[in-house]
């Protein structure tokens, strides 16, 4: 399974960087474990948790954004909500 970043990355577009969801940008973490900033270790862009210290991006964080992409992959059940909408 391919991520969108990857993609966007091929076509050379400039990600600087990448706000991750309650199991990690990449699906490694955890159900309701805290996730910290990290960098992703694939393409070595900045990740910055939505499910950690914070539940939103701060000023500072969207400072540098000129287009945002929401990808968050559906779970195919309706119960699940996620709180970042």
């Amino acid at each position: 399974m391919g991520f969108i970043i990857d993609f966007l990355l091929s076509k050379g577009i400039n990600v600087i960087k990448v706000f991750g969801p309650e199991h990690g940008f990449r699906g490694n973490a955890s159900a309701g474990v805290k996730v910290s900033d990290e960098k992703d270790p694939a393409t070595g862009i900045k990740i910055i948790s939505l499910y950690g210290s914070k539940r939103k991006p701060s000023r500072e964080d969207l400072a540098d954004v000129d287009v945002m992409i929401y990808d968050v992959q559906d779970v195919g059940v309706r119960f699940y909500t996620n709180i970042n909408v």
